[in-house]
């Protein structure tokens, strides 16, 4: 069986998702295939900038994600303990800051989980065919069309599916990337990580102060809460001291747990384990021919200021109209190649911020990742483009920005002043940052992505515990 449809999207997790949505609201016929089952388990994004709830809040999505977090943004903050039962708090800030002077849509925290279903929900109301337990088998580009064979996994059915464009959403281990021999730059692997999804009766918030986050200093680790009774943990192993995520079996996740929260006799249900790489890379070009890269199959960066989950959201936003405007016939078909050097900038510039400036700059990483991330702070400062012109990570003038500290997942931030910058053609051409007036002095702030948790593209639906990415060459 044949299928025809303008737009073939592989992958089916949040910047897919938002890829087919946006086009389904334009009219483009558009079909998504997901080789699991369902949307996501784990939610390792939750934090939407004010620039993605835009994008969201145009496609009429935006009540309903603001009513899946009932926990007061106002007030809900991040700490810092020894443990939940610990009577010193450092608290280090709210998570979000207030941008309502910049804009009418505000930031939002809205874990993966529940936003992926809304995102599907509303894509296949518009008329996208959304197909989980699918996957991509190949494709070929001829001149005016991509051929792909797709697999339904529980029947094995091949179905060939002739599209006038194919995007690759499917991560960053990225298949769509790989058979187009697209390689990566950047310092790859920075460190290892564990997420724990744990049901617990646990207060949600200390000293009358709701919690965001809270990072918790007995295991080196952070807690974080929602409001169905839901936790997550997230902490770090090293397998260059022997240590492996294998070894993180569910009783000593629940030592962890009682560790952190300082309840030895806590009764915990451990829901989903699954192992994540702290990474940095970006595809050496996010498009060839008719096909596209968005999200993490075109870049994929540490949690560090919740910044690669919305970058991906804007690719999706960038590439959506352009594609729809060059099948419509409004624009002729060089305005795709747009996409890419609109799209591919603000993603070097955004991964060496997530990289370098956490990393190189703090104390607590004097070791191998503080060597590694400096080395990188001075190769991406240095980069030469391919046509010999200076660019990639590194071009840029002083500024005043943001820095998070890679610490825990709602990352604590604060203002300082930095050497480097987007150009101001890229702030304006890409809507990278919002330059505003404070005390007499100009601030750039990413409107891209702020605090919260990016989506990194992992094995983390039903039925699977194994992590299809790879470490990259350092």
């Amino acid at each position: 069986m044949d299928i025809r449809t303008s737009v073939l999207v592989v992958g089916g997790s949040l910047n897919g998702l938002t890829t087919a949505l946006l086009l389904a609201r334009r009219g483009v016929s558009c079909l998504v295939v997901e080789r699991h089952h369902g949307t996501a388990i784990q939610y390792k994004f939750r934090g939407i900038s004010p620039r993605s709830m835009e994008i969201y809040r145009a496609a009429g999505l935006e009540a309903e994600i603001r009513a899946c977090d009932r926990i007061d943004e106002r007030a809900a903050a991040v700490a810092r303990m020894a443990n939940l039962a610990a009577t010193e708090v450092s608290w280090q800030g709210v998570p979000w800051a207030d941008t309502s002077h910049l804009g009418p849509a505000a930031a939002a925290t809205c874990d993966q989980d529940r936003l992926e279903p809304i995102l599907r929900a509303h894509a296949e109301r518009h008329g996208a065919d959304v197909r989980f337990g699918t996957e991509l088998v190949a494709f070929r580009q001829t001149g005016d069309e991509v051929i792909a064979q797709v697999r339904d996994r529980p029947t094995a059915a091949i179905t060939t599916v002739h599209a006038r464009y194919l995007i690759g959403a499917d991560g960053t281990a990225s298949g769509v990337r790989e058979a187009l021999g697209i390689g990566r730059h950047g310092p790859g692997v920075l460190q290892h990580w564990l997420n724990v999804i744990f049901a617990a009766d646990l207060p949600t918030a200390v000293d009358g102060r709701p919690l965001r986050s809270v990072f918790v200093t007995d295991i080196n680790g952070t807690l974080v809460p929602r409001d169905d009774g839901r936790w997550l943990m997230a902490v770090q192993f090293a397998p260059e001291r022997g240590e492996r995520a294998e070894d993180f079996t569910a009783d000593r996740c629940r030592d962890l747990i009682r560790r952190g929260t300082g309840r030895s006799d806590l009764a915990i249900d451990v829901i989903d384990v699954r192992p994540w790489d702290a990474a940095a890379a970006v595809a050496d070009r996010f498009q060839d021919g008719r096909v596209f890269l968005v999200g993490d199959s075109a870049h994929v960066m540490p949690p560090t200021g919740g910044f690669g989950g919305n970058t991906g959201i804007q690719d999706a936003a960038n590439l959506a109209w352009k594609l729809d405007a060059v099948i419509t016939g409004a624009a002729g078909p060089g305005l795709l190649a747009t996409y890419d050097a609109e799209r591919r900038p603000v993603a070097d510039r955004t991964v060496a911020q997530a990289v370098t400036d956490p990393l190189a700059g703090d104390a607590r990483f004097d070791g191998e990742l503080g060597t590694r991330a400096r080395k990188c702070d001075r190769a991406v400062r240095g980069r030469v483009s391919r046509d010999g012109k200076p660019g990639g990570f590194g071009a840029g003038t002083s500024a005043r920005r943001t820095r998070y500290r890679l610490t825990h997942v709602g990352f604590e931030a604060r203002e300082e002043h930095v050497e480097r910058a987007p150009p101001l053609a890229l702030l304006r051409q890409s809507r990278f940052a919002v330059g505003h007036r404070r005390r007499g002095a100009v601030r750039e702030q990413c409107d891209d992505a702020q605090n919260g948790d990016r989506d990194q593209h992992f094995d983390q639906r039903e039925g699977t515990n194994v992590l299809h990415g790879r470490a990259l060459p350092m």
